[in-house]
């Protein structure tokens, strides 16, 4: 076997091969068309040049879907079809010179991130949330949707074409038959024995065997004390055995099936998970036949194989290719005998479209009976049957009607009944976890008054806000802010069964939690374990537990429903007495000796649990989250990270990109990363490289990734209207870019990174010197030389790690070759006794 990794920036999101050619999905809204033979020649290579590798380029890009990532890919002979984050899916056209071409747009749906695409001849299928929905490439149409109650991350159609599978968010796993006939899709449910994945990540990938006589799905809730890959059997749609050793989300069948000297069949299956390794596996034996380790950085999102089973294509942080020798494998079965597999497939019945009736049919009628007229301008897409309404008389000559039933036999617009999602069932401990939407009581004198009736117009409605509900008191009684004057309602964690918290230091301890009922009959069990066998300590509380945290600095923290903190050492002992903090925790995050809590009502705490004491004053989210707006609730950004350092900060980030840290000596929160410094600073790093270990960096990611998700392309023109179409505007990425250090250099300094705070504040002087600015040059220096802090202890002639005079001297040598501040530089380095040192 030889592997090679393509040399890439962009991750990689999905491939697939066709006729020797490799089609590649990238993250940055880019398709690229690669030589997969030259990739399998390079690969073979016994040892390669980096030259040779810096040649490896795809035949030909194009940015298909303009800065939004696309999420799948598919071929149908000459035709692309890819699907994106926004729910957009075209075509594009490659040509006989490998070129792309031809962009068109067959579907738009309006933000539903599409999560996967599978084909059956001309049929295409994508899922997405709560449908599967169906393109007809033949007839250039699409088809109505497979409507379901949950977001579906993966599809697959077996190689006959006649059965859908689907893996829903909720863990679920459904199986259709499918058809079309003349222009119309026909499907049909099919009830099969429960199979469902133990958990799911964003990106999940299941696959039918070559021959259709099984499908691979990854994580199967078969055994909950072991990671397996289940082998759903097309005969009972039973696992008949599984593959046991990884966490996987993406699973791909080989091409080929393979044959053992006594003429047994088996299968090669390749498999990735959260750990990003590939895992190759012989069906016959239920063992890896090898583990590639730390093949991407990122986790991995799909995999390839060619049509002849001798390579492997894998879609991670950028390509990466396995060549197999002939035989490595083993033996291919002949194509007879493939094709034998094949017809010995069982083939459902064919389906029948519903018939269609031009006119109404009506049942007899009977005495007291009514029938409503239908006007006959009125467009059905179906006929419907009307049942008759019984009319009873009861007491006093009052008369009763039964309810109407009106059915239709097929309603292409959709069911006439909106259809009720269901909580998707608990299977031991779940890892996704989900919130209940913030209260929308206030008090009842504040209730936002109901707007008059307008006038008809030929204006289109305006969609309604969600009212707010009331709350009335009784008797002379004091309002709880907690519940109605709050300004601000975030979402709480869902009470799950079960879960369990693994340390981050120790792999081996883990706090399992058991809720019970919330009362004393059946309290909730607090246990902490070692290698999930040996129990250290257990505790039981007669409440229901949503959150827990810890492992790292000598302590657990478990909150309850009702707001109340239990804090655990090691050993089991309560370090505090339970903390009452009132309303429910949406957030329990710990590091170190640090613990930070945030209430559902925007409340923060944060402690030092080792020194016992709180850090500051209870704080609150309500400025980085405050809106001008009349209503009296509005919808504000969303929390996308609430965590705390290893320093003790708690730090924030929101949907629109801003990062936030709480500075406790000024008792304020401040801004740590902002859209606008993305927008036009040139010290901003919008590529997606790994954070370098600093807070600023990880949060300036947590900006790209935010700019990615709304669409650069939008981002990109905002850019050029505003800096290249309007006058006086000349030096803005010049400013931007100098308050961009300037932020860098003060939040270093605030959080006492010293390595980052020297890099960015020797970068600022150079470029202030420059540009000439050569008062903000003059200040940075005479606050490093300050003679008060030569006369006094030597802590005050410090800054962070670095001597300010030691700091100076570094500064003027990196200044020193710009002439219009060499009077600065050299009235300070005569005061620093180093100006024969300097070389102007």
């Amino acid at each position: 076997m030889r592997l090679l990794k393509v040399p890439g920036s962009v991750p990689v999101t999905a491939l697939v091969y066709s006729d020797g050619l490799l089609f590649a999905a990238q993250r940055d809204g880019v398709v690229s068309v690669w030589d997969a033979k030259k990739l399998c020649e390079v690969a073979n290579m016994s040892s390669i040049s980096q030259g040779e590798k810096d040649e490896l380029n795809p035949l030909s890009t194009l940015a298909v879907h303009d800065g939004v990532e696309v999420t799948c890919i598919t071929v149908l002979g000459d035709e692309i079809i890819t699907g994106d984050a926004e729910g957009k899916v075209y075509k594009t056209r490659v040509t006989a010179q490998h070129e792309l071409t031809g962009v068109k747009l067959l579907m738009d749906h309006k933000g539903k991130q599409i999560n996967d695409v599978t084909r059956s001849g001309q049929l295409v299928l994508f899922g997405l949330l709560n449908q599967v929905a169906a393109y007809d490439m033949k007839e250039d149409k699409q088809l109505p949707s497979i409507m379901t109650r949950t977001d579906i991350k993966s599809v697959s159609v077996d190689p006959t074409g006649v059965y859908l599978v689907t893996v829903g968010a909720n863990k679920n796993v459904s199986l259709y038959q499918i058809q079309v006939s003349d222009g119309t899709f026909l499907h049909k449910k099919i009830t099969v024995a429960s199979q469902s994945l133990t958990s799911i990540v964003d990106v999940c990938r299941i696959s039918w065997s070559p021959s259709g006589e099984r499908f691979a799905l990854p994580n199967t809730n078969l055994d909950p004390n072991a990671k397996t890959i289940g082998m759903i059997s097309r005969s009972n749609w039973k696992s008949d055995f599984s593959l046991i050793g990884q966490n996987a989300n993406v699973v791909s069948f080989c091409s080929k099936v393979f044959t053992t000297d006594d003429s047994k069949h088996y299968n090669v299956i390749a498999s990735s998970g959260v750990n990003k390794a590939i895992t190759v596996w012989n069906t016959s034996f239920q063992r890896p036949l090898f583990t590639a380790a730390d093949v991407s950085s990122k986790l991995i999102t799909d995999i390839q194989w060619s049509t002849d089973g001798l390579s492997m294509f894998v879609a991670g942080d950028t390509i990466v290719v396995f060549v197999f020798e002939t035989e490595e494998l083993g033996k291919p079965i002949d194509e007879e005998t493939f094709k034998g597999l094949i017809s010995k497939l069982k083939i459902p019945e064919p389906l029948k479209p519903k018939e269609e009736t031009s006119t109404l049919t009506l049942k007899p009628l009977k005495s007291n009976t009514v029938i409503e007229e239908i006007p006959k301008d009125v467009e059905t897409p179906e006929p419907a049957k009307l049942e008759s309404k019984s009319i009873s008389l009861l007491k006093g000559d009052r008369k009763r009607i039964a309810p109407t039933l009106i059915s239709s036999k097929d309603n292409k617009k959709g069911p006439l009944q909106p259809q009720i999602s269901k909580s998707p069932t608990e299977n031991g401990s779940q890892r996704t976890m989900e919130f209940d939407l913030p209260s929308f009581s206030v008090p009842k004198d504040l209730k936002r008054r109901e707007e008059s009736e307008t006038p008809e117009s030929d204006q289109p409605a305006i969609k309604k806000r969600r009212d707010l509900e009331p709350i009335e008191f009784i008797g002379n009684i004091a309002i709880n802010p907690s519940t109605a004057f709050s300004k601000i309602r975030i979402s709480t964690p869902k009470i799950r069964s079960s879960f369990v918290l693994e340390s981050p230091n120790d792999p081996t301890l883990a706090l399992e939690i058991k809720n019970g009922s919330g009362s004393e009959q059946k309290p909730t069990k607090i246990t902490l374990l070692r290698n999930y066998s040996k129990q250290i300590f257990t505790d039981f509380i007669p409440k229901l537990v949503c959150l827990a945290s810890g492992g790292e600095g000598g302590f657990w923290a478990v909150s309850t429903v009702d707001g109340v903190l239990y804090i655990y050492s090691d050993s089991g002992r309560r370090i505090f007495p339970p903390l009452v903090l009132g309303t429910p925790l949406s957030f329990l995050e710990s590091k170190g000796k640090f613990l930070l809590a945030v209430t559902s009502l925007g409340e923060v705490y944060t402690w030092n649990v080792q020194s016992k004491k709180a850090l500051f004053e209870p704080t609150s989210l309500y400025p980085l989250l405050a809106r001008s707006n009349t209503e009296l609730l509005t919808r504000a950004e969303n929390l996308t990270m609430c965590s705390i350092s290893s320093s003790g900060v708690p730090v924030v980030t929101l949907s629109n990109g801003n990062g936030y840290l709480f500075d406790k000596d000024l008792e304020t929160w401040t801004l740590i990363s902002d859209s606008w410094w993305a927008f036009g600073s040139q010290y901003w790093d919008s590529g997606d490289v790994k954070p370098t270990g600093s807070l600023i960096s990880v949060l300036e990611k947590k900006t790209n990734d935010e700019i990615v998700r709304r669409g650069r392309a939008k981002f990109l023109q905002k850019m050029a209207k505003t800096m290249l179409m309007k006058e006086g505007y000349e030096n803005l990425e010049k400013i931007v870019s100098l308050a961009h250090l300037e932020n860098r250099i003060l939040i270093s300094l605030r959080l006492g990174e010293s390595i980052e705070f020297k890099t960015h504040l020797i970068i600022y002087c150079k470029r202030i010197s420059e540009m000439g600015f050569k008062a903000r040059l003059a200040e940075i220096f005479e606050e490093l030389l300050s003679q008060e802090d030569m006369d006094t202890s030597e802590s005050n002639s410090k800054i962070l790690d670095f001597d300010k005079h030691e700091l100076l001297k570094e500064l003027i040598f990196a200044c020193a070759g710009f002439r219009n501040v060499q009077r600065i530089l050299v009235q300070y380095a005569t005061a620093m006794n180093i100006l024969d040192r300097v070389v102007f």
